[in-house]
């Protein structure tokens, strides 16, 4: 969905009235949104590979509302760290369909997972060692995935998983098969980056992950059951850094059969589960931050001084947030530099951006503000914001502003 279409949804929600009723800086979830999202992805792989499940990343925003919408929708959870575990177990989503992935998982978390036959994805040889004592003390034939990587292009991510490319994943399930009786291999996952643009590498990873899976399977090594590939699929929110005068984002059926074709073409009509994990593309639009214009300066008040920052919106750092003003009864163009209130160089949300002339309590918003806002916010300065969901025509506050009984809680008075 582009900029206009999300702004038109903005202001038809009627968002000044709540801006009236709430200081600004909050947020806006539009649940609406993360549900055409998921539903894009539904249709496209009915079409073209119907054995799948689509998984939410906890970890790209770990709101409890958020995650029982993304479930609602038809988005199972994937969980990386004990926390959204135990969100996830709060909510009472936690079963045999949810993933667990991430290099660095508790033994006690493992426990728990194994008991319930969770998809648990091993990340490497260590883990590997722990989970087998696992399944020992719980006397379980305990079903398992391993992550793996290869050498895919620049971008993409190494540091995660098993080495295909230098027989170590080969090794590994060997090892298994030969020393580890209480495990058994019956999936592949391979994760390859974020914010990826070119299809070609999605359609190489999974030829790749296929072929070495179609490799085990010849030797007895696994007994394949689901690949679990994804992570990257991106927004149209280019960085900061990005040189190309277009950021050209793939539709959903251009990922989608980048990735299915390659599975198709070597298993044919025996085709595993694909397990996809569309990463910030199920999120990201459904967000908004809205946010004031506190202070003008410099020579000509062309620096504008918001009362949120990056602490905030930590994406303001790394990508070319647009901002645009509720209220346009000034139709004088003028460019703008965007800061936070923070006491940082670096909290710059943009420089030169062309708005309608700016006063002091202006109301600009910006959209693709739901991943990794939360999940990678910090508290400087300021207090959390609020966050609001509409849904029926009307708004409901689903996280209120942090106090200072909440910051401090932690804190040990002597």
């Amino acid at each position: 969905m582009n900029e206009k279409k999300l702004n038109t949804i903005l202001i038809n929600s009627k968002v000044k009235n709540i801006i009236k009723a709430h200081d600004t800086p909050f947020f806006i979830f539009f649940p609406n949104i993360m549900k055409k999202k998921i539903d894009d992805l539904k249709a496209s792989l009915k079409k073209n590979y119907s054995n799948s499940q689509i998984t939410y990343s906890v970890k790209t925003n770990y709101l409890p509302f958020v995650v029982k919408k993304a479930y609602s929708f038809g988005a199972y959870p994937e969980c990386i760290s004990g926390f959204e575990i135990l969100i996830v177990k709060k909510l009472n989503l936690l079963n045999k369909d949810v993933v667990i992935n991430g290099p660095l998982k508790s033994e006690e978390d493992l426990i728990k997972l194994s008991k319930l036959g969770c998809r648990i994805n091993i990340d490497n040889f260590t883990e590997l060692e722990i989970v087998q004592k696992v399944a020992m003390k719980l006397n379980l034939i305990l079903e398992i995935g391993i992550r793996i990587y290869t050498k895919l292009g620049k971008k993409t991510w190494s540091r995660f998983g098993f080495n295909l490319d230098n027989q170590e994943a080969t090794k590994v399930a060997k090892i298994v098969k030969k020393k580890m009786p209480n495990l058994k291999i019956v999936g592949l996952h391979m994760h390859i980056g974020t914010n990826i643009l070119d299809t070609k590498i999605y359609k190489n990873a999974s030829s790749a992950v296929s072929k070495f899976a179609y490799f085990l399977g010849k030797n007895d090594l696994i007994d394949l059951k689901y690949l679990d590939l994804g992570g990257g699929f991106a927004t149209n929110l280019p960085f900061k850094d990005y040189k190309k005068k277009i950021w050209n984002v793939p539709t959903t059926n251009q990922y989608i059969k980048a990735i299915s074709n390659p599975i198709k073409k070597i298993f044919k009509n025996k085709l595993p589960k694909l397990i996809l994990e569309p990463g910030r593309f199920l999120v990201d639009e459904s967000f908004f931050l809205v946010t004031k214009v506190k202070r003008l300066r410099g020579k000509t008040l062309d620096s504008v001084i918001l009362d949120a920052g990056v602490n905030i919106l930590p994406s303001g750092k790394y990508r070319k947030h647009n901002f645009f003003k509720i209220n346009n009864k000034n139709k004088k163009i003028k460019k703008y530099n965007l800061y936070g209130p923070l006491c940082m160089q670096s909290d710059c949300f943009r420089n030169n951006i062309k708005l309608n002339e700016l006063n002091k309590d202006d109301v600009l918003y910006t959209s693709y503000a739901g991943a990794y806002s939360f999940s990678q916010s910090w508290n400087f300065i300021q207090f959390s914001p609020p966050v609001l969901a509409f849904e029926k025509k009307k708004f409901i506050l689903i996280k209120r502003k942090q106090n200072l009984k909440d910051l401090l809680s932690r804190d040990i008075n002597e």
